[in-house]
């Protein structure tokens, strides 16, 4: 069962401005539900937590956003190269 798991809050007004279903790390597990977390480099696993969204740009998978952690557990997301982007054109339900 996919859920929607990404929330864009606008902190001015304090509501929630969009939801939407992501793709998690493929260290995460191989469902639709991760299993695993972790803000250790290289693991291919997602993070949770409160991050910032930073400057954008067009990779692989289109327009994407670069984003910093902004948790303990979260903290490598940047040095991790941990990015938001298009899912559409992915060829699996999993991220790198």
């Amino acid at each position: 069962m996919e859920v929607e798991r990404l929330y864009v809050v606008d902190l001015d007004s304090q509501k929630i401005i969009k939801s939407s279903k992501v793709c998690h790390g493929i260290g995460s597990g191989q469902t639709s539900i991760p299993s695993k977390f972790s803000n250790t480099p290289n693991s291919k696993t997602s993070s949770k937590g409160v991050m910032r969204t930073g400057e954008s740009y067009q990779g692989n998978w289109g327009y994407a956003m670069r984003v910093d952690g902004l948790q303990d557990i979260n903290s490598n997301a940047r040095s991790r190269a941990i990015v938001f982007h298009n899912a559409e054109v992915q060829h699996t339900p999993y991220s790198w």
